[in-house]
């Protein structure tokens, strides 16, 4: 990786901020995965009603109908 930084002070200016556009959005895509990966196993292990961690994720039909009930009781009041 360095004799490639070495390299690359020797060509044009274009190329330069090409390489570095490059470099920075491979870096912050990297970092994007790794949050989302964290953020997705700390979600799924999480039980919103209580704030508690559960050892058992509920199906994607059972959290849609948690949400939908908890919208009418919002609405019934």
């Amino acid at each position: 990786m360095l004799d490639y930084l070495e390299n690359l002070r020797n060509r044009p200016e274009a190329e330069r901020r090409k390489a570095v556009l490059k470099i920075s959005l491979f870096i912050t895509l990297g970092i994007a995965l790794i949050w989302g990966v964290a953020m997705y196993m700390k979600v799924s292990r999480m039980d919103f009603s209580t704030g508690e961690k559960v050892d058992s994720v509920p199906s994607l039909t059972d959290t849609f109908s948690n949400i939908k009930g908890t919208f009418k009781d919002i609405f019934r009041k």
